[in-house]
């Protein structure tokens, strides 16, 4: 089955979060709406596959992957199957998937800090994908 999730983290100055969260919203958008380019994939399937390698170096790490692998999927995979999957995703694998969590019903937004009235309701009316 399916399963995962996709954060975004920033740390801005109070006074630039609507700003901030209006380039988000609009990078998802454009992730949405428009094909990514084949060397941008390229660079994040490489970018994805060296940070699995490194995350797995030792054997506490090796241990924590193949547990959480067990307790979330049932079955355990390798960490080279993994990245046979992360070489195999397309373009069209990612606009697919897209177009499917970036919805509106799906965006949570959190914030840590003072932020004041004004830039709280300027980001409600911001952040939405519709």
């Amino acid at each position: 089955s399916d399963y995962g999730s996709l954060a975004i983290s920033s740390g801005v100055d109070k006074e630039r979060v609507p700003e901030i969260v209006e380039a988000i919203v609009e990078e998802l958008k454009s992730l949405r709406d428009k094909d990514i380019g084949e060397d941008e994939l390229i660079k994040a399937k490489e970018h994805l596959s060296g940070k699995i390698v490194l995350q797995l170096e030792t054997s506490d790490e090796l241990a924590q992957f193949y547990g959480g692998e067990m307790a979330i999927s049932g079955k355990i995979r390798t960490p080279e199957e993994i990245l046979e999957k992360v070489r195999a995703v397309t373009v069209e694998d990612v606009k697919s998937v897209a177009e499917d969590i970036f919805k509106d019903d799906r965006l949570n937004f959190a914030a840590i800090g003072m932020i004041d009235n004004s830039a709280k309701e300027r980001v409600k009316n911001i952040f939405k994908l519709s």
